[in-house]
């Protein structure tokens, strides 16, 4: 085979474009022909995340080569960066308070044209805390960022949505939305378009949480366009507030259907659940296709996305994620057509997962 440096420099910039992230991981980046076709994937996601100490270092290290064409090269290619400070039990970084925040967010600067920030901040220390939220107050905002993936406490999030990310669209919240709240979502994100929230037990849960005493519901966010509700994990075996048989999927659904109504933009909506709700299915028991458990479960969701498109004509696409102990996810998904009419089908796990992509 020919040496890929026999090819002119544009072609070899164009083939290193091309070339997947799994597979540069047994590249050299010695071949400088190429290596700025490389950057566009090597950094176009970009992590640091460690303990207060780890990630200081690393911050320092990217900051003091700021002027160097790869790590400029970082800047222009970082579309997605992680920003996670892991809590330490026996931490002895005992570096000024603002030190590690002032290095966050001058390592932001350096990377302007990130438009998905994941932020988890937990080893921060609270005089940490109160530092960050001035300092999200005081400089410019992360003007760029559209998608907003947080693991930040309520107050956290607020500051930083009133005051430094203020183009979000997407908002995935991690931690379970019982103990997370809605309240800084709508009055730090109001034109939120796109929100992944997790429960423990979905189906029940976040009928709980709609028909709950809350100061903010997510049926009161105005500009929802899309809601995906995940299972956030560990569940019970057998939960309170089953399903106990097949004939019941349709009405606890509608019941949520119900409390939806309002929500005049919402047009996708995807409801994940483990198979443990249907407390008439054993938790050791396999369902077969053709089994007639099989086919009263399918029957089941299939008429629950059916109530629940009468009840929500705005809606044009409905899923229900369905999980089981084996790791196995169906998804039952329900499109409009162009006349309106709502057609079910049974799929594999598919673009359900690249919500907002």
């Amino acid at each position: 085979m020919p040496s890929l440096t026999t090819l002119p420099m544009e072609i070899l910039g164009e083939v290193g474009g091309h070339l997947e992230v799994q597979d540069l991981r047994k590249t050299s980046l010695a071949c400088k022909t190429i290596e700025s076709g490389l950057r566009t994937h090597l950094f176009r996601n970009m992590t640091f995340a460690g303990t207060r100490t780890e990630i200081a270092e690393a911050l320092m290290r990217f900051l003091k080569n700021r002027n160097q064409s790869r790590t400029q090269g970082m800047g222009r290619a970082c579309r997605y960066l992680r920003l996670e400070v892991l809590p330490e039990d026996n931490d002895n970084f005992d570096e000024y308070k603002d030190l590690l925040l002032a290095l966050l967010i001058s390592a932001k600067k350096h990377l302007p044209r990130v438009t998905t920030l994941s932020l988890s901040l937990h080893g921060l220390s609270k005089p940490e805390v109160t530092s960050f939220h001035r300092m999200a107050k005081e400089n410019p905002g992360w003007d760029a960022v559209t998608v907003l993936l947080t693991d930040l406490r309520t107050p956290t999030l607020t500051t930083l949505l009133r005051h430094s990310l203020h183009n979000v669209q997407v908002i995935d919240v991690m931690p379970n939305m019982v103990r997370h709240g809605v309240a800084s979502i709508k009055e730090g994100c109001p034109q939120v378009r796109q929100l992944r929230v997790n429960f423990k037990t979905p189906i029940n849960d976040f009928l709980r949480h709609l028909r709950g005493g809350a100061r903010v519901k997510i049926n009161q966010l105005d500009n929802l366009q899309q809601l995906v509700v995940q299972e956030k994990g560990p569940a019970d075996t057998f939960p309170i507030g089953g399903i106990p048989q097949a004939t019941d999927i349709p009405f606890r659904l509608a019941l949520i259907a119900d409390q939806l109504v309002g929500m005049s933009s919402l047009r996708k909506l995807s409801i994940d659940f483990h198979r443990r709700i249907m407390t008439w299915i054993l938790p050791t028991w396999r369902l077969i296709p053709g089994d007639q458990l099989r086919t009263d479960l399918d029957d089941g969701l299939m008429r629950a996305i059916m109530a629940m498109a009468t009840r929500l004509p705005q809606v044009e696409e409905i899923c229900l994620v369905e999980h089981n102990n084996n790791g196995v996810t169906m998804v039952h998904r329900g499109v409009r057509d162009s006349n309106g009419v709502m057609a079910v089908t049974i799929e594999a796990a598919g673009n359900e997962n690249d919500w907002y992509n």
